[in-house]
């Protein structure tokens, strides 16, 4: 399963250096429990839904994911 995790600073984890957001937490929490599981973090600091429908075409393409369900 792919999961890819759109959103600003919050989800690429500006404000919790130690454990890198939530995001990370999910990635890590995935390969604690040996699941087969990959978390992609795509947050971008300031990123607004126009910049994310900019660009979701490109992401999910260049991880070579056809479907988003």
């Amino acid at each position: 399963m792919n999961i890819l995790i759109f959103g600003d600073s919050i989800t690429w984890g500006a404000y919790d250096p130690e454990q890198g957001g939530w995001a990370t937490r999910l990635r890590n929490y995935f390969e604690a429990k040996n699941h087969d599981v990959d978390v992609y973090n795509l947050g971008i600091s300031d990123d607004i839904t126009s910049g994310l429908l900019n660009r979701v075409e490109a992401e999910v393409k260049s991880r070579s994911l056809t479907n988003l369900t």
